[in-house]
This record gives structure tokens, C-alpha cells and sequence, in this order.
């Protein structure tokens, strides 16, 4: 509308009018925040390892620690793993998505893990079956 009628008009107001309106609906592209990015890349890189070493502490504790050290340790990490609480790190996680647009996510190993795992288990199982016919 602005090409057809704002080029050819003498109204000064009515070119205002439309190149305002053209502003309106043009799409200017998202801004992308490198900085949050890298941010939750890294975030995701220390979850990841915290899991790891969390992992590794549960079953090496027993070995070099009396009892009184090592089973409050593996109470808290069994307690973090399998309750519903949600951990620090997701919460600073789930900041950065919603800040950048994308969806928060329930739990870091139902996210990274759990989900993933049954995705390919389920494409592994519709592959078969599509294989057999």
C-alpha cells in the first residue's frame, strides 16, 4: 500500500502515516544474545559434569570415608536425583531459556537423558518394524 499509494501521493501526512504503519508490521529479526547463549551452553557443561562427579562420588565414597561421612553424602545425592525438587542449576538454566525464547525444561536428566533415550528407542522401534514389511 505504501508503494502503490505513499510514492504517488502529494499528502505528506498520509506518507507519514504509511511508512509508520510499514514499521508497524515489518519484521525486524530477533536479536540474538551471544553472550546468554554461550552462558547456557556453559551452564549445560558444568550440569553435566556436577551429574558426572555426583555420579562418580556415589559409589566411590563408601571406599575412602568412615560411615558417618559418606551416607549423609549419599543421602543428599540419592534425595536430589529422585525427588521432584527442582535443582539450583535448572532454575538458573531455565532463566537463561525463557530469556532467549526457548521452552524451560522439568529436570536436567529427563531433558538431556531420559528424553533423548526414548526418542531413539522409538525411532529404533519404528525403523524395525518399517525394515520387516
Amino acid at each position: 500500500m505504501e508503494q502503490e499509494i505513499g510514492q504517488k501521493t502529494e499528502n505528506d501526512s498520509l506518507k507519514v502515516s504509511l511508512t509508520m504503519l510499514k514499521a508497524l508490521y515489518s519484521k525486524k529479526p530477533p536479536k540474538i544474545d551471544y553472550f546468554k547463549k554461550v552462558l547456557l551452553y556453559s551452564i549445560v557443561l558444568f550440569h553435566s559434569f556436577a551429574v558426572l562427579v555426583n555420579i562418580a562420588a556415589f559409589f566411590i565414597l563408601p571406599f575412602l570415608y568412615p560411615l558417618w561421612v559418606w551416607m549423609p553424602l549419599n543421602s543428599f545425592i540419592v534425595t536430589v536425583t529422585f525427588t521432584r525438587e527442582i535443582c539450583p542449576l535448572t532454575r538458573v538454566e531455565n532463566y537463561l531459556r525463557t530469556s532467549l525464547g526457548l521452552p524451560r525444561i522439568g529436570g536436567f536428566l529427563g531433558h538431556y537423558l531420559f528424553k533423548p533415550a526414548k526418542h531413539l528407542i522409538k525411532r529404533g522401534r519404528l525403523a524395525s518394524t518399517v525394515g520387516t514389511d
